[in-house]
C-alpha cells in the first residue's frame, strides 16, 4: 500500500521522465504510473505499452498494440517476451514512432516477479529522446567541423604554390564557415539551457537566401545534389534575428540534402 501510494505521486516519475508499468503474460498493463490517457486509450479494455505511448502501429490497428503486422518486430515487445522466456531482467533501448509521426527513444528496464502464483513483469520506461537528439547534433557538429578544417588545410597547402585571389577567397570563406559552425553549436547549447536570446533587426530576404546558397552550394555538389531556388524579384525587408533565422533555414537545407 505504501509503495502504491508513493508511485501514485506522479511528479516523482515525471521528474525522471519515466513511466512505470506492470504487465501480465499477455502484456496487458495491470498497473501504471498515473498519467492522463487519451480518448482512444480510455476506450480500450486491455491497454498495452504501445497503446500507452500512442505508437503509430497501435493507434492505426483495430485492436491496438500487438495487432499490427509490424508488432512482431517491435523491440519493446520482444524485450518483454525475452524476460518472460528467460526469467531475468533486461535493459535495452527502443525507438517508437508515435501517431503524430514523431519518434521517441526509450530506455527500458524490465524485471520479472511473481505475486499470488501469477507472473508479472515490472517495466520502467525512461524517455531519453533529448539525450539522443543532443548526441546526434554533437555528432553532426564534429563531422562538419572535420570536413571544413580538412578542406581548409588543403587550400592552405595549395596556397604555398598558388597565391591567387581565388584561393585566398576560398580560405577566407572556409574560415568563416568554421566560425559559423562553432557559433551554431554554442547557440544550440544556449537553447538547451534556456539562455539563448533573440536579437532582432531588419534584414533583406534575398541577402539571407544568397548567403545560404553560397554556404551550401559546394556541399551540395559534393553530395551529387542540385541546390536550386528563386530569389525575390523585389527587395523585401523583415524584422527578425538573422543569425537564428539563418540557422533554422540552414538546418532545413541540410536535412533536405541528407
Amino acid at each position: 500500500l505504501l509503495v502504491d501510494n508513493l508511485l501514485s505521486k506522479s511528479e516523482i516519475l515525471e521528474a525522471t521522465q519515466s513511466n512505470f508499468v506492470v504487465v501480465d503474460k499477455d502484456l496487458n498493463i495491470v498497473f501504471r504510473s498515473p498519467q492522463p490517457l487519451e480518448k482512444h486509450q480510455l476506450e480500450r479494455n486491455n491497454l498495452r505499452p504501445g497503446d500507452l505511448f500512442s505508437c503509430i502501429n497501435a493507434v492505426h490497428s483495430e485492436h491496438g498494440c500487438g495487432s499490427s503486422v509490424n508488432c512482431p518486430h517491435c523491440k519493446l515487445r520482444r524485450s518483454i517476451y525475452e524476460v518472460q522466456r528467460d526469467n531475468h531482467s533486461v535493459e535495452t533501448e527502443v525507438v517508437l514512432t508515435l501517431s503524430n509521426n514523431t519518434m521517441i527513444s526509450l530506455l527500458i528496464t524490465a524485471t520479472p516477479f511473481s505475486y499470488e502464483d501469477h507472473k508479472f513483469i515490472a517495466v520502467l520506461l525512461r524517455n531519453i529522446s533529448d539525450k539522443r537528439r543532443i548526441e546526434m547534433m554533437e555528432h553532426l557538429f564534429f563531422h562538419d567541423m572535420l570536413n571544413l578544417t580538412g578542406t581548409l588545410n588543403n587550400f592552405i597547402d595549395l596556397m604555398k604554390n598558388d597565391k591567387s585571389p581565388e584561393v585566398y577567397e576560398e580560405i577566407k570563406k572556409l574560415s568563416g564557415m568554421i566560425v559559423d559552425q562553432v557559433t551554431s553549436q554554442r547557440d544550440l547549447i544556449y537553447a538547451e539551457d534556456g539562455t539563448l536570446t533573440c536579437e532582432p533587426g531588419e534584414i533583406d530576404v534575398n541577402d539571407i537566401l544568397n548567403g545560404l546558397y553560397i554556404a551550401q552550394k559546394r556541399i551540395a555538389i559534393s553530395k551529387n545534389k542540385v541546390l536550386d531556388g528563386e530569389f525575390l524579384k523585389e527587395p523585401v525587408a523583415v524584422e527578425t534575428d538573422p543569425r537564428l533565422l539563418s540557422r533554422v533555414l540552414l538546418n532545413m537545407i541540410k536535412n533536405a540534402m541528407e
